[in-house]
Formats: structure tokens, C-alpha cells, sequence
């Protein structure tokens, strides 16, 4: 079973990102969707998946705030098809 996990950003070790981690470690042969990524920011754990991120971490780290508008236009371009199983892993929270 092909396994793909998508989740928002990969730019600091918190809460979220230690549900990936679990995630991680469930399905040990996933692939990683990010729309940033910052291989000095995250856990061992998460650095040994396979990670397709939407910008590199020197664009990230400075600009990904600005980017945000941006974000479902890059999430639609994964390219997700060939996956038996998509889990979605949201890190951020929306104020309301």
C-alpha cells in the first residue's frame, strides 16, 4: 500500500509536528507533501520520509507568511494520484 502524509508546513518541532511524527511512524514508507520545508527544523523521524515540499526552506523560513494566500492553489498541484491512502495532517489554527 502506497501511503502519502500532507501536512501544511515543516518549519519548527510543536504540537503538530509531533502528530506527524506518530504518523510517521505508523506508516513508515510514506511519502511527505509540504508546502515548506526546513530539513534543519524538524525530527530525525520526519527527515527520514521522503518529503516533496512546494517551496525550499531558504524561501520558506522568510516569506512563508506572506505565501499563505497562496496555499491552496500549491496543495492542488500535489500530485497525490498512485496513493492507496492520504492522511492530511493540519498544523495551523484559524482565528475566528
Amino acid at each position: 500500500m502506497r501511503a502519502a502524509i500532507v501536512h501544511y508546513w515543516l518549519l519548527n518541532m510543536r504540537g503538530g509536528e509531533k502528530v506527524l511524527e506518530a504518523l510517521c511512524r505508523l506508516l513508515p514508507d510514506a511519502d511527505i507533501f509540504t508546502l515548506f520545508y526546513d530539513p534543519e527544523s524538524v525530527s530525525a523521524t520526519i527527515r527520514a520520509h521522503r518529503i516533496y515540499a512546494f517551496l525550499p526552506a531558504t524561501a520558506a523560513a522568510r516569506h512563508h507568511r506572506s505565501m499563505l494566500p497562496l496555499m491552496p492553489m500549491a496543495l492542488e498541484n500535489f500530485d497525490l494520484r498512485g496513493y492507496d491512502l492520504i492522511v492530511s495532517s493540519e498544523s495551523g489554527r484559524r482565528k475566528e
